[in-house]
């Protein structure tokens, strides 16, 4: 009975210190060594285990599971499409995709996504990584067992025996893993499933043994107490959001053993199997799975993390409703169809079929997408192919639902490094015979003006090459990855051997602290770049970085139409004062300020004339890059005329 209580303490857990706590609880850790246990418990009941008995146990566990996941994601894509901004659609269709697929673990992990992460580009799928876990462990471990099953067999062994030796090796190596793993990339071990396998192992091997273990009822009321306390208050004392699922994920993982152990003990928890616990027990998951967008939609409306003591009530409330309903009226009649039980094969294609209801849904909400973003291409290229037209009030281009497509263009994505590679990749833009060669050289601050730069090349017949690696600057200092300096001193070498009449590069750098800008300058390794090109006679135009927001804003823009000052900041937010360009000695650099096409009478604002200035948190929308090239082509006039003198 215990254990039934366990799981709904858990389910609480999880979701007050995700409402109000914003953090970590452990709570997630407990399902995965429940789930384990009551596997492996099952099989054993079931022995001699064979190929039948694994096939009615994934019978069982999708009537079990599938119907309610179902039921979740198809609502939670309805949800989506009339509360979620637009711009967010594409990142989420990808997540709920994932989710119907039982593989968002796997595309968290791809993203790096810190799961509290702050702001609103929270996926409201993202729950279900820990559902998507589990069915992967749910199809692995029966074999596991399986396997064990037929060696003991084989060598005339107890199963119990084999199987420890079999989910043994699984505890070690897979603990040994997360640790290592936690320790050099933390934001990915989080949702991988090899790190996560020694806490379903710690379940498995307890389920084996559990009947060995005896206690006098005091200790195992003290022991359980003690576990109890400990899985409640890891979280209050401890932040463990950065540390999981390392060796700290341990605590929660032994705290739910020792309750086990405790229940099986006469510990008599009554806390845990009281007849509101244990009858909430069987809701418990789902309370899980429902409590996360609730929370999400209830952030994207308020724009704030913070829903408060009242909304987060009605968080609690509202999934507490939906889970008891969609457990009492989709899960149990699925579970408990006697039709179905006594066909495993059957149970397994009838809830593949419910996941066809997700599907069509998805597939529906992506032909919604399109449209849109099919009717703002449209807007965006009338302004482009024209750009003495005015936006109509109200409107804004790009439309953030397709400012991820409003980029500097396919060819130029093409010729970017990426973030960890070193190899120099060249390309030419503009007019290949043109009399004055362009060398645009750095991270993704210069690739975003290369759509205009290639217009003023065209018009002025100059020949553009491009030297672009993300997530990188032209500098002779180290930056971000180890594979920028080594792609620095490529790029520095081509471009001497090039000698170009011209350079462009990113001029200065802004260092930030809780979201604002503290300091603003032209790095040493900028100026020591610069400085190597004047020995070889060289100009460079030296462009000021544009604002950086701490937020997506297209994103806010989304959210808050038509209000976007909301999305906007104060120019001493975003950057320096002054220029931190005055008074620094480079002769052969013509310092370039766009600071006034960005921000006005010290505000800084998201869309300038209906035109969207943002596609992220720092990046220029092609769109209105493009419409600079009067003060671009300024720019480079000036600074060629300056090294002709």
């Amino acid at each position: 009975m215990e254990v039934q209580g366990l799981r709904t303490v858990a389910a609480l857990l999880v979701a007050i210190y995700h409402i109000w706590l914003h953090r970590v609880s452990g709570g997630v850790d407990v399902f995965f060594v429940v789930a384990a246990y009551f596997l492996v418990a099952g099989l054993l009941r079931r022995e001699p285990v064979g190929p039948r008995a694994i096939l009615e146990y994934y019978g069982s566990t999708a009537r079990r599971v599938v119907p309610a996941a179902a039921l979740v994601i198809v609502s939670t894509i309805g949800a989506a499409y009339f509360l979620m901004p637009d711009a967010l659609w594409s990142a989420q269709i990808v997540h709920a995709l994932a989710s119907i697929l039982f593989f968002e673990n796997w595309w968290l992990a791809r993203e790096s996504t810190d799961y509290l992460q702050g702001g609103l580009a929270t996926s409201p799928f993202q729950q279900m990584w820990a559902l998507s876990l589990q069915m992967q462990v749910y199809l692995v471990f029966p074999l596991l067992y399986l396997a064990a099953s037929g060696i003991a067999r084989l060598f005339r062994a107890g199963p119990r025996v084999a199987a420890t030796v079999v989910f043994g090796v699984v505890f070690l190596l897979s603990l040994w893993f997360s640790i290592g793993f936690t320790i050099r990339s933390q934001s990915v071990a989080y949702f991988v499933t090899p790190t996560r396998l020694w806490e379903f192992a710690a379940g498995a091997l307890l389920a084996l043994w559990i009947g060995r273990i005896r206690l006098a009822p005091l200790v195992a009321k003290l022991l359980g107490w003690a576990g109890l306390i400990v899985l409640v208050a890891l979280g209050i004392m401890v932040d463990v959001s950065r540390a999981f699922p390392g060796y700290l994920a341990g605590i929660p993982v032994f705290a739910a053993l020792a309750i086990i152990v405790a229940a099986a003990n006469g510990g008599n928890l009554r806390l845990l199997n009281n007849r509101l616990m244990t009858g909430a027990a069987d809701a418990s998951f789902a309370f899980y799975l429902w409590h996360w967008p609730l929370l999400i939609f209830m952030r994207y409306r308020m724009g704030d993390d913070d829903v408060g003591l009242v909304g987060g009530a009605v968080v609690l409330v509202g999934a507490a409703v939906l889970a008891w309903l969609s457990t009492r009226l989709v899960e149990t009649p699925v579970r408990r169809w006697s039709w179905l039980a006594p066909r495993p094969a059957l149970s397994i294609a009838v809830s593949l079929a419910l996941l066809l209801a997700p599907t069509g849904a998805l597939y529906g909400w992506s032909q919604a997408l399109e449209q849109r973003i099919e009717v703002a291409l449209g807007a965006r290229d009338r302004l482009l192919a024209d750009p003495a037209l005015t936006v109509p009030a109200g409107e804004v281009v790009p439309a953030p639902v397709m400012v991820r497509e409003d980029r500097p263009g396919e060819a130029m994505a093409l010729c970017d490094q990426t973030a960890t590679g070193s190899g120099l990749m060249v390309c030419e833009h503009g007019d290949p015979e043109g009399g004055v060669t362009i060398v645009a050289v750095g991270g993704s601050h210069v690739s975003q003006w290369m759509r205009t730069l290639n217009a003023i090349a065209r018009a002025k017949g100059y020949r553009i090459v491009s030297m672009a690696k993300d997530s990188c600057t032209f500098t002779t200092g180290r930056f971000e990855d180890k594979s920028c300096p080594a792609w620095n001193e490529k790029a520095m070498r081509a471009i001497v051997e090039l000698k170009p009449d011209l350079v462009f590069a990113i001029a200065t750098r802004a260092t930030r602290r809780d979201g604002r800008v503290y300091r603003e300058s032209v790095p040493s390794g900028y100026r020591q770049a610069f400085a190597a090109l004047a020995d070889s006679g060289i100009p460079v135009v030296g462009l000021r970085d544009n604002p950086w927001f701490s937020y997506d804003v297209a994103q806010c823009v989304s959210t808050f139409a038509p209000d976007w000052t909301r999305c906007g900041r104060d120019l001493t937010d975003v950057l320096a004062a002054a220029s931190p360009t005055a008074g620094v000695e480079a002769p052969n650099v013509y310092f370039a300020d766009f600071t006034d096409l960005y921000c006005s009478d010290g505000f800084c604002p998201a869309v300038k004339n209906g035109i969207l200035v943002y596609r992220d948190r720092h990046h220029l929308t092609g769109t209105f890059a493009y419409l600079q090239q009067a003060r671009m082509t300024e720019a480079i006039e000036a600074t060629l005329a300056q090294a002709r003198r």
